[in-house]
């Protein structure tokens, strides 16, 4: 009797235990097909471009030169219409903005922060000072693309029919403050600086959070939150060894609110 009551206790708590897991399988899968359902707008595209900025702050003619050291990574977000038919108010855009801004993993060394950058000028050192962001960023619409006008690109503008990408350069100041280089040796415009200086790459590791606004013209507002790691490794190659290039497709779609 005893070992009857057994089994059958066994077989009831097996079947507890399956039927558990069968339902947060269920609830999962739908989770997953909730967090991506198809609006409007997805991100189809993230492009990194990470590499090294050394700076002359002084020079002595007789002995050094002294460098500051940062570290930059000029990123890039594709936003795609995901109608496969003409332009319309639903799947173009009135307004556009960058909130939520953090670091929600900062650098061991060096200074973090965030710019608007130029697309013109991506995976260049250049840096657009007057852009820093500090918890907002509000793009200007334009309705058409003018490929010969540089002056659209130089302040955060932004194209109706998404067919220019978010552009931003996270920049880590000062890895190295008064780093000096005898004026008799070639100045090294790569990692192999911060490798002579035994830097440790993961003291440079960061990752930023922030979300993205699209306010469509049929007026309603979408959002997509998120979460960048920033790029210093790539395969087998590191910062240490030459500048970072990583490109990530994705497929994921704005919530509306």
């Amino acid at each position: 009797m005893k070992k009857s009551f057994l089994k059958i206790s066994i077989i009831l708590l097996l079947f507890i235990i399956l039927a558990t897991l069968f339902c947060a399988n269920k609830i999962f899968k739908k989770q997953s097909n909730e967090s991506n359902i198809e609006t409007p707008f997805k991100i189809k595209k993230q492009m990194f471009y990470s590499g090294i900025l050394p700076k002359s702050t002084s020079y002595n003619d007789n002995e050094n030169w002294n460098l500051s050291v940062s570290q930059y990574t000029d990123i890039a977000i594709y936003i795609s219409p995901t109608s496969n038919s003409s332009l319309e108010d639903s799947n173009t855009i009135s307004s556009l903005y960058i909130d939520q801004i953090k670091f929600i993993k900062e650098p061991q060394i060096g200074t973090p922060s965030l710019y608007y950058q130029n697309p013109k000028k991506f995976a260049t050192n250049s840096i657009y000072s007057d852009y820093l962001i500090e918890n907002h960023l509000n793009y200007t619409i334009l309705n058409f693309d003018n490929e010969e006008n540089y002056d659209y690109y130089s302040t955060p503008n932004f194209f109706t029919d998404c067919s220019l990408p978010i552009t931003l350069k996270y920049l880590n100041s000062d890895i190295l403050k008064n780093y000096k280089v005898a004026n008799s040796e070639p100045l090294i415009f790569n990692g192999q600086i911060l490798k002579k200086s035994n830097i440790n790459l993961y003291d440079l590791e960061a990752s930023i959070s922030f979300c993205i606004n699209i306010v469509s013209n049929e007026n309603k507002l979408y959002k997509y939150n998120m979460v960048l790691d920033i790029p210093l490794r790539y395969s087998d190659d590191t910062l240490f060894d030459k500048d970072i290039s990583v490109s990530k497709d994705l497929n994921d779609y704005f919530k509306l609110q």
